[in-house]
């Protein structure tokens, strides 16, 4: 019998569960509608992505990195889970689009984290 983590680890359908139930977690938190597909709608949209065998098997090889994970990114962030608006893609390169998102003020409706930098020489008064 597997432990729970090593069933949603291991089995792909049960890994694809919690990551459907992360979607609708994370709409509601975002204000987003949830997903507006189906559990079932997007294991048929899975099965049709030609590098979905490669990032399942190189998660496994990988022994269950968290970096090579795979995971659906929106395409356009201010925007809800669709059909359209998703790609697969592993957990790392999800990860890097949304800090670089972040710095660009891409996420959070035009809300940057990054600071402006102001520099003054020493003849400069403030």
């Amino acid at each position: 019998m597997f432990s729970q983590k090593e069933n949603y680890t291991t089995n792909p359908k049960a890994f694809f569960l919690r990551v459907y139930h992360n979607q609708r977690n994370s709409s509601k938190r975002r204000n987003h509608p949830p997903p507006q597909y189906t559990f079932k709608e997007m294991i048929e949209w899975l099965k049709l992505q030609p590098n979905l065998t490669k990032l399942w098997e190189d998660y496994q090889k990988s022994g269950h990195d968290r970096q090579m994970c795979p995971s659906i990114d929106r395409l356009d962030d201010s925007l809800p889970y669709t059909l359209t608006n998703i790609r697969l893609v592993t957990w790392n390169e999800n990860m890097m689009k949304a800090k670089k998102d972040a710095r660009e003020g891409l996420l959070n409706h035009g809300e940057t984290k990054a600071k402006p930098v102001v520099q003054y020489d020493l003849a400069t008064r403030i």
